[in-house]
């Protein structure tokens, strides 16, 4: 059983510092590396027994089929994706490299609307019920 235990925010330098082998496949392991240099303070020599230990006990823990318990998010109203069977997920990752190695298309930004003075004053709408629609499909409570 593999628990999900806690959740900690990451920037997208440390998240891929955390995931050494995707950057590896997407040619980015230096920049994890040296990400990961510079937050902890290790040396590279340092960082180099790290990186080994941990694909040492991925490769350990990778022997193994995991049933994953995600109540804390399913506690919290989160709903989980189901992840791809085991016989698609190959081809899923293969799309995932393709798409991460792939610069993202740049786009005009959308027009600017023209600005016209209001002809009548009426107040604003209301911002609370917003916020309350959107705390309730997030947490799944209102």
């Amino acid at each position: 059983m593999q628990a999900l235990r806690r959740l900690i925010c990451l920037c997208n330098a440390c998240h891929l510092s955390t995931h050494l082998g995707f950057a590896n496949v997407t040619g980015r392991a230096d920049q994890a590396l040296t990400h990961l240099c510079a937050v902890t303070g290790m040396s590279g020599d340092e960082v180099s027994h790290h990186v080994h230990a941990v694909g040492e006990l991925w490769t350990r823990r990778s022997q193994r089929a995991w049933t994953v318990d995600l109540s804390i998010l399913t506690n919290a109203g989160v709903t989980p994706a189901r992840p791809e069977p085991a016989a698609a997920r190959p081809a899923a990752a293969e799309r995932a490299l393709r798409q991460a190695q792939t610069p993202a298309p740049i786009r005009a930004p959308p027009p600017t609307p023209e600005v016209r003075p209001a002809l009548h004053s009426q107040p604003s709408p209301d911002p609370e019920p917003a916020r309350r629609g959107l705390w309730t499909r997030i947490t799944g409570r209102s």
